[in-house]
């Protein structure tokens, strides 16, 4: 069960990173949440 978190919480950490590096409106509306939980 840990490594499925890890793993999901590193997929959500890159796809941030992600949206923030590519600052595309459509891509970080979907994950604009995830900057609450970002450290």
């Amino acid at each position: 069960m840990f490594k499925l978190s890890q793993i999901a919480l590193e997929t959500i950490i890159f796809l941030h990173v992600e949206c923030r590096y590519i600052q595309k409106a459509r891509k970080c509306e979907l994950f604009g949440d995830f900057s609450l939980i970002s450290p």
